[in-house]
């Protein structure tokens, strides 16, 4: 029995079977055959590792029942299920045999007409059958697209937050993501300045996500058409994910991407999965929007369809029922569904109005997620809002300037405490004597501090304390790889700390806090390159060097010679921390490998001669439930 039988969604629960394969460990080193790590680094940014992670790591005593919050799948709930036409449609395809045989790479031909149609209804330059590739759901459309894109060098635009799978699949097929800003303040609009900022010739596409996941907002027409401005500026295309079309509960109308297709090429994925409450039946496109043939010309439209002809074709059986689902298909269709979303929205954004610091910026329109982000410094510091961060800049700068042409500036808390307490000594004063009576003292309003303000009080210091304790605890753990962080700063307060004062670094930090983090991610790719540069040619020049022995000698000669007795004593505590790192690195690495091998097996007995069949190693996944979206968790919604 699953030891998440307590999930709410019976859908994600597993069976947890017991292991029937055994395996010898002496044997591992035999075979020349490994798994391939490829998609490593791409799975881990995933949203089902992540969210399976999450919840996996829920202790199976819990008896409380566990919501999915993360799990896009609205048809497990009773109150959301497709239209009857929908499931008449299938089902008629079904008895009738039509949707059994394999069908082309880029989909049935009816199918594939009957996408054209539907899309067609929104847009002015129309798209033939030609231009429609029917893909298994819109993930297989996302992994089609960047593989087609990939290319050495090139990078393209993903949104910040968004939805995990872009990243993933440009990471596995060796595209560079340059991450653009959503801004809250502004309904979640597109950062255009910013993007126009980080782009350079490698710069091949952006992808746009409308109506919005996670975020729930409807972009304008206004707002999109400079979009494609901003896109053919740069001469890039424009991928479009427009999944969520049919599942918008707000005010704002929807309008296409591929409107705006003569302006700049545009790419549209779409699908049957929200809309219709039908995601287990994986059917979903690929819309080229490109009146001018920019995609045919550039090659594109041959990569995407090369890519779908090693991947696997879209279900026969759903695409013969799409002329029949998709003609049938009406705003009124989507009118109960959109309609129970909304009460749902309105429901929870009013409970969450209820809690202390949390903010509600804009209700969700669309998509079937609620976000949450941190409201902290990190918007001002990274200029998402150039005006309000040009006002903090500015006014910290006209601090720090003027404090400079005081003089004797000095500042002493018991000074600041005297100076408060005549002000509010003489406001006092002259309240009194201004209303000219006199207060009898059992009529004066006793001020006292009961135990409920003590203990409100706690409530709120208790942890911020004990976050400062923890992260303390957390710096000077004597961990190798914490020590080789702290040490340095330890050191430059040792050696300098009669010349930092408190303002001096308050200084510092604030013109360092506005100008580092932005200038960096605007130039990650270029310093990381001139970083990686200068590695490699100092490693080529120690490699080429003949008199290796010489060199080092005087270059430690020279550093004993140049050095106090403190810096080499500190010297030599680096490299004993180095080296006891680099063990224990070493150490955990084998202890994971050790780990690998399946937990509760046990080796069967070898003969002396080798074996020629061994023990085949069958892992059983345990599926787990699903937690929060993508963005980090905090104040805002």
């Amino acid at each position: 029995m699953s030891h998440h039988s307590h999930l709410l969604v019976s859908a994600l629960e597993t069976e947890n079977e017991a292991e029937t394969q055994t395996q010898n460990g002496s044997e591992n080193s035999v075979w020349r055959f490994r798994g391939s790590d490829t998609a490593a680094k791409a799975s881990s940014v995933t949203m089902r590792v992540i969210v399976y992670k999450l919840f996996d790591l829920c202790t199976p005593d819990i008896k409380k029942p566990l919501l999915p919050l993360a799990h896009g799948d609205p048809s497990v709930y009773p109150c959301y299920r497709t239209s009857v036409h929908v499931e008449n449609a299938v089902a008629d395809v079904l008895r009738s045999g039509k949707g059994n045989s394999y069908g082309p790479a880029a989909g049935i031909l009816p199918a594939r007409q009957a996408v054209a149609g539907f899309v067609n209804r929104d847009l002015t330059n129309k798209v033939t059958s030609n231009d429609i590739y029917m893909t298994v759901g819109c993930n297989q459309g996302i992994e089609v697209l960047m593989q087609a894109l990939a290319a050495p060098n090139a990078n393209i635009f993903l949104p910040r937050p968004s939805y995990p799978h872009y990243e993933a699949r440009c990471v596995y097929s060796g595209l560079e993501v340059r991450k653009y800003d959503l801004l809250p303040e502004n309904e979640w609009e597109i950062d255009i300045q910013g993007i126009e900022a980080m782009a350079d010739e490698n710069t091949v596409a952006m992808v746009i996500i409308n109506p919005n996941n996670p975020c729930g907002n409807v972009y304008s027409y206004d707002h999109l058409k400079k979009v494609a401005e901003m896109a053919r500026k740069l001469r890039i295309m424009v991928i479009t994910d427009e999944v969520y079309s049919q599942t918008i509960f707000g005010d704002n109308p929807f309008v296409p991407m591929g409107e705006f297709g003569s302006i700049a090429p545009v790419i549209t994925l779409g699908g049957i999965s929200k809309g219709w409450i039908v995601p287990g039946w994986r059917i979903g496109w690929i819309a080229l929007n490109d009146p001018k043939g920019i995609f045919k010309s550039t090659g594109v439209a041959q990569s995407i369809q090369q890519n779908l002809d090693i991947t696997p074709d879209a279900n026969t059986l759903v695409q013969n029922a799409l002329p029949q689902i998709l003609e049938k298909s009406n705003k009124e269709m989507f009118a109960k569904k959109n309609s129970i979303l909304k009460q749902n929205v309105d429901l929870v954004c009013d409970k969450l109005m209820d809690i202390p610091c949390v903010v509600c910026t804009k209700k969700p329109e669309s998509c079937t997620y609620l976000l949450r982000i941190r409201e902290n410094i990190n918007d001002l510091i990274m200029w998402r809002d150039v005006a309000k961060s040009t006002l903090w800049f500015g006014f910290g700068c006209l601090c720090f300037l003027s404090s400079c042409f005081a003089k004797g500036f000095s500042f002493s808390v018991f000074s600041a405490v005297s100076h408060v307490g005549l002000l509010y000594l003489g406001v006092s004063f002259l309240s009194h004597s201004l209303r000219q009576r006199v207060i009898e003292e059992t009529e004066r309003r006793e001020v006292k501090v009961s135990e409920e303000d003590v203990l409100r009080v706690a409530r709120r210091m208790l942890p911020i304390t004990n976050l400062v304790i923890s992260k303390m605890t957390q710096l000077f753990s004597g961990e190798p790889a914490m020590t080789l962080k702290v040490a340095p700063f330890a050191l430059i307060g040792a050696e300098y700390g009669y010349r930092i004062t408190l303002w001096r670094l308050f200084a510092l930090g604030f013109f360092l806090s506005f100008t580092v983090p932005k200038l960096y991610s605007s130039y990650a790719s270029q310093i990381n390159q001139k970083v990686e540069n200068a590695q490699k040619r100092i490693v080529e020049a120690w490699g080429i060097c003949t008199h290796k022995k010489f060199v080092a000698g005087s270059m430690i000669t020279a550093f004993w010679n140049l050095t106090s007795l403190k810096i080499r004593f500190f010297t030599v505590f680096i490299i004993v921390v180095v080296i006891r790192y680099k063990r224990q690195k070493v150490q955990l690495d084998s202890e994971e490998d050790e780990e690998k091998q399946p937990e509760g097996q046990t080796q069967t007995e070898q003969p002396e001669e080798k074996s020629t069949s061994p023990p085949i190693e069958e892992e059983q996944a345990l599926v787990v439930v699903a937690a929060e979206t993508e963005a980090p968790p905090a104040k805002k919604l």
